[in-house]
């Protein structure tokens, strides 16, 4: 997980055009296809965003989506 967190992290920073983001998963995901579960990513002011993650395989390979935001 500390890879997706890491990839997230990396992808998110360059779709938003910031720096700093912290990304935080679960731990107990199984790793298989099609699999969904979802992750937050912060910045230093507290603004947070839920991302929902999709596994395309079980090889670590994931998209992502916004699906929620707070300040």
């Amino acid at each position: 997980m500390d890879q997706v967190e890491s990839d997230l992290k990396t992808q998110a920073e360059a779709e938003f055009d910031t720096e700093g983001l912290t990304v935080t998963c679960p731990d107990d995901v199984k790793v298989e296809a099609g699999t969904s579960f979802t992750c937050e990513a912060s910045d230093a002011s507290g603004a947070t965003m839920v991302l929902t993650v999709t596994q395309k395989d079980d090889q670590g390979n994931v998209r992502w989506s916004v699906t929620g935001a707070s300040t």
